[in-house]
Formats: structure tokens, sequence, C-alpha cells
């Protein structure tokens, strides 16, 4: 019950100052259209947006594919997406809990739980409508399937799939996450 009440908080935390708050920028704007340019005229992507600087690099397209549905489900409203977006973040409180308590204690992990829910830092991924957003959960798989392993629970032999996994997304949903991949070789 505790878990479910630091969740709550979590949410009323990423909801202060919604309106003033809801970054969406160049790039959001140009993932808007495109993602949803892909559902409604059936333009399929390959390759992603650019990534920063002029290097030839790209990010992956699965964010788009991700993003098209909630702006079509939202009739295109940024501020649904976001909500959206804050409500993932916001749920990373249940992730936290599990490898709190799991490595340590219950209280650790509520505790733990706590300081994500309010976390300044959780604040400013959760307004973003944009890649870095989901980024968040990534590592917070990562350091499930860490946690799984570490105890040899016996879901263990899914632990290095789901961190590869979660690495892979990560990077799929921004090119710079690559280093991601660090931690789950490690």
């Amino acid at each position: 019950k505790l878990v479910w009440l630091i969740f709550l908080l979590a949410i009323v935390v990423r909801f202060l100052w919604f309106f003033e708050s809801t970054y969406f920028g160049f790039d959001e704007a140009r993932d808007a259209f495109t993602s949803t340019e892909i559902y409604t005229k059936l333009d399929f992507k390959l390759i992603g947006p650019p990534a920063t600087g002029n290097l030839g690099l790209f990010h992956g397209p699965l964010f788009w594919y991700l993003l098209g549905p909630l702006y079509l489900l939202g009739n295109g409203s940024v501020l649904f997406v976001s909500a959206i977006f804050r409500l993932i973040n916001a749920s990373g409180v249940f992730a936290v809990f599990y490898v709190g308590s799991q490595l340590f204690t219950p209280w650790v992990g509520l505790i733990s739980a706590l300081f994500y829910a309010v976390s300044f830092e959780q604040y400013q991924y959760a307004m973003y409508v944009g890649n870095p957003t989901l980024g968040v959960w990534c590592w917070l798989v990562i350091f499930i399937g860490a946690t799984m392993l570490y105890k040899k629970t016996k879901h263990s032999v899914w632990a290095p799939a789901l961190m590869l996994s979660a690495a892979a997304l990560a990077m799929q949903l921004n090119l710079m996450y690559g280093y991601y991949f660090l931690p789950v070789i490690l």
C-alpha cells in the first residue's frame, strides 16, 4: 500500500505545473508529424531522426513507431502525450522499489522509491515529449535484470536478455545511449 501511495505522490509531483512545464521544441514537433504520418499515410521509416551535429548519424526509428499511436489516441494533443510520458516515468517507482527491496530491505526499497518520486531529475526527464524520456525505464530494466542475476532468482535465466534488450531499446531511442551497454557487459 505504501508503494502505491508513493506512486500517487510521484504522479502529483510530475503533474505540478503541467501546462507550464510541458517541453515541446523543434525536435518534438518533427517527431510528432513524422510519427503520425507513419500511421496515417503509411509512410514507414527505416532511419530515425538525425543525431545532434552533422555527422550523418541517426537515431533509430522505433521511437516514432511508439509515439505515433499516442498522438493518434490523443487526437494530436501534445499534452496527452506528455501526460502519458509522465505516467510512464512515475511508474518507475515500482522498479526502484523492487531493486531496493531485493538488494536490501523493503524499507530501503520504500525510501528509494520515495526519493525517485520526488526527484528533481526525474521531474525533468518526465516533462519532455521526446525520446530521452523513455531512456529512464531502460536504465531501470537493466538494474532489475542485474538484481535478478545477483539474487539468483528463478527468473535469472532471462536477466541477460532483459538487460541487453533494455540497452538495445535505449540506443534505438537515442543514439548516445550506447553507453547503456557498458554496465550490461560488466
